[in-house]
């Protein structure tokens, strides 16, 4: 079954208009760091929006973590770890199907999706 923008299940970024996936949201919004919270509703139900005094990093482009190994930086924790594994070969995503691996969970859960489905 197709997701995100493909399935025309989207929603609008009401701060810079962006449409991306229903799944996607709360990944979107949640990219600053805060200490307050704002609901917001969507359709008939609503989910909370980290706000801060500084917009989201999603709007700014500030990219304040840096790579331990380069100097590289990122805007999330998340990009930094999946880049340093280029630096360390560290591949823990690992098929036990057919043997191989990767740095990052989205890409190992694709190829399960496609190489390996119903499992």
């Amino acid at each position: 079954m197709p997701h995100g923008l493909h399935s025309g299940k989207t929603w609008t970024c009401q701060v810079c208009g962006k449409t991306i996936s229903k799944g996607a949201r709360y990944d979107h919004m949640n990219c600053t760091q805060t200490r307050r919270t704002t609901a917001v509703p969507i359709a008939l139900q609503s989910f909370t929006l980290n706000t801060h005094s500084s917009p989201p990093r999603k709007h700014t482009k500030e990219k304040p973590i840096p790579c331990r190994y380069c100097e590289r930086m990122f805007s999330r924790y998340e990009g930094r770890n999946n880049h340093e594994r280029s630096h360390t070969g560290l591949r823990p995503y690992r098929c036990d199907l057919c043997d191989k691996s990767w740095k990052d969970r989205p890409t190992y859960s694709q190829h399960m999706k496609k190489y390996h489905p119903g499992v």
